[in-house]
């Protein structure tokens, strides 16, 4: 019986191995990753940095607020917001990119030991 968890074809799941060295054998601790859920995961940051970087709100002039003043500080306030929602779409885009980088890489490795063992069995 084999230390490392199995994956079902077509559900997303890789096996990792975590380093640990018992008897010089590599074994895992049963850590899995579910690519499918990462994905679900990129794509909802996805949307959430397109709604982030949407257009901005125009901003009522003075006779709206009835004050110059109040008006001035509602322009300073929506300029910050901006700025805001700018920098938090930038995160948002980071983690999008990391997480489809993770989602690439997994699979990859997944291939590549794949491969290596195609010629074992028939």
């Amino acid at each position: 019986m084999s230390n490392f968890p199995t994956s079902e074809p077509g559900l997303g799941k890789v096996p990792v191995a975590v380093t640990t060295w018992v008897g010089g054998w590599v074994s895992s601790e049963g850590f899995a990753v579910d690519l499918d859920a990462l994905g679900v995961a990129r794509d909802r940051v996805d949307r959430l940095a397109g709604e982030l970087a949407g257009p901005s709100r125009d901003v009522p002039g003075a006779e709206v607020f009835g004050h110059g003043r109040l008006a001035e500080a509602v322009r300073e306030f929506a300029a910050q917001e901006r700025r805001g929602l700018a920098r938090l779409a930038g995160e948002a885009e980071s983690i999008r990119d990391r997480l489809a980088e993770t989602v690439k890489s997994y699979r990859q490795g997944d291939e590549d030991v794949a491969g290596r063992f195609g010629g074992i069995a028939p």
